[in-house]
């Protein structure tokens, strides 16, 4: 039991009286990061001058009567605008929460929940943003070494939680991200999403099939997905030496260039390369985009190189890259980039347009599949193995230990002893034959 005269020492007075004592704070970061999810942001009681105490849920709020899954205490640096929002003369309100990969997998797709506790009564108070995001799906560990897959084939437990992504069915047992592109005066609404890679690499191929909806405006142009490491290198941020990113653009008319942030940029914003100037995206028609990056060798090295392929044909390459300015810094991100802009409305579409997005993946090395993984892929729901064999949900269905963890559950990987079965894929009991 506090007395007044403590009570009067802990509050200062910077708060209203109407406002003093109150609970506020959100969650205001959910992403993956170092193998599992980072839950945090900010919370304290109006005018109090010490750490508060949170309590995460997951599935169901304390008002259910659910029991808290963690406990910090806001005490992280927070800086001054929140503590001008708190009324207090300390800059600690900051908290951080951590699921492993195992706590993932046991609370996946559960919804997030984070409570203040109010020091003077022992009670919590929701943040805002509470029950608006999803613990995410864990880190996958494909049994054939790919650093990341999201092929729908079977509807996943879990994609984006996120009001401009709808999982929509194609045909019979596969379905593809749609995305909704929403006018604003800087093009489209942003939908900027980053997911860890399950290791860091030196080099990678993203591979992805889209398709523009029969009246997609492209209109100046805007960003589609790519690879990256460190922190946020996008948005017209100054260099960072660990941050960096190498994205797709879709330009005038389908026109496609790449589109880098590294370490001796010379537009501000990020620079631009174009390549073959006869492709353009048709509206309507599915497309396989395959970006092959390579880091510089040494931070001091401009022996950077990045390709960009469309169903096969290179369109784009571009070298003497010093991407990244730290050697800890490598390919550890898939950036799921799609949004039209630009820094004016001559940038936004006329109306809200969409786009379809399906059979992601960021395999390490130089991959490049084309046609023949396009048609595995997304023609017959399969796996492209790189070597011949398209692996289709029998023979997946055989996967050794990790495939149950996939999107797709089994049916999403093949084995290194199936994929050495070529030309058929097969193992006991089990039969499906290569389409290639």
């Amino acid at each position: 039991m506090f007395s007044a005269l403590v009570l009067v020492t802990f509050f200062s007075f910077g708060a209203s009286s109407h406002d003093l004592g109150r609970v506020v704070g959100e969650i205001d970061r959910v992403e993956y990061s170092g193998g599992g999810l980072v839950i945090s942001g900010w919370a304290c009681q109006k005018g109090y001058n010490k750490p508060l105490s949170v309590s995460l849920y997951l599935g169901g709020s304390m008002e259910r009567g659910q029991y808290p899954v963690k406990r910090t205490k806001a005490s992280r640096v927070s800086g001054d605008s929140i503590r001008n929002l708190c009324g207090t003369h300390i800059t600690s309100h900051r908290y951080h929460f951590y699921l492993n990969y195992e706590e993932m997998q046991r609370y996946v797709r559960k919804k997030i929940y984070v409570y203040g506790i109010s020091v003077t009564e022992g009670t919590g108070r929701r943040l805002m943003r509470s029950g608006k995001y999803r613990v995410g799906i864990p880190y996958m560990r494909y049994t054939d070494s790919t650093l990341l897959r999201r092929n729908l084939n079977t509807k996943p437990a879990v994609t984006f939680d996120d009001n401009y992504l709808n999982l929509v069915s194609l045909s019979a047992g596969n379905y593809a991200l749609k995305a909704r592109y929403i006018p604003f005066v800087k093009g489209s609404e942003r939908i900027v999403k980053s997911v860890q890679l399950s290791r860091s690499v030196a080099e990678a191929t993203l591979s992805y099939d889209v398709k523009f909806d029969h009246d997609f405006e492209f209109v100046y142009g805007g960003k589609l997905h790519g690879l990256g490491g460190g922190g946020q290198a996008s948005g017209c941020l100054p260099v960072d030496p660990k941050s960096w990113s190498v994205r797709v653009i879709f330009g005038v008319e389908g026109s496609v260039s790449l589109y880098a942030y590294h370490q001796d940029r010379v537009e501000r914003c990020g620079d631009g390369y174009r390549g073959d100037s006869s492709f353009k995206f048709e509206l309507d028609t599915w497309y396989r985009v395959e970006l092959f990056v390579k880091l510089n060798s040494d931070s001091n090295n401009a022996d950077g190189y990045i390709e960009l392929f469309i169903n096969g044909a290179k369109v784009v390459e571009k070298s003497g890259l010093r991407l990244t300015g730290d050697n800890r810094v490598a390919i550890n991100k898939f950036k799921f980039n799609t949004f039209h802009g630009g820094s004016s409305t001559l940038w936004s579409p006329t109306k809200n347009v969409y786009a379809y997005f399906d059979n992601i993946s960021v395999r390490e090395g130089r991959k490049i599949y084309g046609l023949k993984g396009f048609e595995c892929e997304s023609k017959n729901n399969g796996i492209y193995s790189g070597v011949g064999a398209c692996c289709s949900s029998l023979c997946g269905a055989c996967g050794g230990a990790g495939c149950g963890q996939l999107n797709g559950e089994s049916e999403a990987c093949c084995t290194s002893e199936i994929l050495n079965s070529a030309p058929l894929c097969s193992y006991p009991d089990q039969m499906a034959p290569c389409v290639l």
